[in-house]
């Protein structure tokens, strides 16, 4: 066993973090190269994607991690298995981003928005972290840029987000989770063309 205030520890530490961060990486470039080439799409329920990705967070190790979603159900989009990638992205980039010493409140809603004539399901992640400049808005979903809120390389999860959001002819953006004061949170807002029933 080796003393957590050692030199050795730490050093053990950052290694196993590099290596996991690495796997991480690799998963997601892989599952980038899935998207061109994944399944047609097919009816899947953004809802009970919602509640699947609730389940796998709420339970964070070492975290406390609070997700208001109100269950859903019905509500159908062209898509396939990679949707689930888009929120636990998105969760993922608001817990990896969060202070650890301070609870994160999550909260998700999903509803009907019309553009013109055409039917959409507006999903809207937000939290109470740290937010995202306005100088850096534009950049996170790009891949492999440096997040100006830690100096962390993120890009490539918000990369797949925004990859897989388009494959379905859907939008992303992000936005202050109170407007004009990107220092109280951010929201992410997922547009994604609802199926006729």
């Amino acid at each position: 066993t080796i003393d957590p205030e050692t030199p050795e520890y730490e050093c053990l530490r950052t290694s196993l973090e590099a290596i996991n961060n690495s796997t991480k990486l690799i998963e997601s470039v892989r599952k980038l190269q899935r998207v061109k080439n994944s399944p047609e799409p097919e009816p899947v329920d953004i809802g009970q994607v919602l509640q699947e990705v609730k389940a796998e967070f709420i339970s964070a190790p070492g975290r406390e991690v609070f997700i208001d979603y109100a269950p859903a159900a019905g509500c159908l989009v062209k898509a396939n298995h990679l949707l689930k990638d888009v929120f636990t992205n998105v969760v993922g980039y608001s817990l990896k981003h969060s202070e650890t010493d301070k609870p994160l409140a999550i909260g998700v809603s999903l509803a009907k928005a019309y553009e013109g004539s055409r039917e959409y399901y507006k999903i809207i992640v937000e939290d109470n972290g740290p937010g995202i400049p306005d100088d850096a808005k534009g950049n996170v979903f790009t891949t492999f840029t440096r997040d100006n809120v830690r100096s962390k390389i993120s890009g490539i999860g918000l990369y797949l987000v925004r990859t897989i959001v388009e494959e379905f002819e859907g939008r992303v953006w992000i936005e202050d989770r109170i407007p004009g004061d990107h220092t109280k949170g951010c929201r992410f807002v997922i547009m994604l063309p609802a199926m006729r029933k």
